[in-house]
């Protein structure tokens, strides 16, 4: 027994290495679906949250809190209007740009904001609550600074992401034929 604990332990250290990347695939992947954004924004969002005192946990909420603020700007919140005028983020543009290009937008307008009170102040009421605690200049400047260089994982992510779901189908077929 103690010549194969080695060997047992790598094994289990193997599986859940396996195991996390399967579940980091698709959070990333349902992730960038549900809010309309790329794969590879999704990877950097999460690098740069870490990067800048966030949580990559929260890259769903913090895009779920956007989408939410966008929404409500778009049906006439005045609130949410002046709160992404004040970054210049236009009402035309809330109309037509798409999210990613919108929260670009969005945190470059924070990032270029003088008075952290106020940055912070807007980076919660744009951003939602998720991104309490971030650097925010520091997350525009990580942000513009990877730009680019997640394409390669996120191809990779998202073949991962099929391959599970291709998997989970055919283990579902097979049970059910059994």
């Amino acid at each position: 027994f103690k010549e194969m604990l080695p060997e047992m332990l790598s094994a289990a250290a193997f599986y859940e290495l396996i195991h996390a990347s399967i579940e980091l695939s698709n959070r990333v992947v349902e992730t960038a679906k549900a809010n309309e954004v790329a794969t590879e924004s999704v990877l950097r969002l999460s690098h740069a949250l870490e990067e800048n005192g966030g949580n990559a946990e929260n890259v769903g909420r913090i895009y779920s809190g956007f989408t939410q603020k966008i929404e409500a700007a778009v049906q006439g919140n005045a609130t949410a209007q002046t709160s992404f005028a004040k970054l210049g983020v236009t009402l035309n543009d809330l109309r037509h740009l798409s999210e990613q290009d919108l929260f670009e937008k969005t945190v470059k307008g924070l990032a270029n904001m003088k008075d952290a009170a106020e940055r912070n102040g807007l980076a919660f009421q744009t951003l939602g609550k998720s991104i309490r605690g971030v650097d925010i200049k520091g997350l525009a400047n990580t942000l513009h600074e990877t730009k680019g260089e997640f394409d390669k994982y996120a191809e990779s992510v998202e073949q991962a992401h099929l391959l599970v779901e291709k998997m989970q189908k055919s283990w579902h077929e097979f049970t059910l034929e059994f």
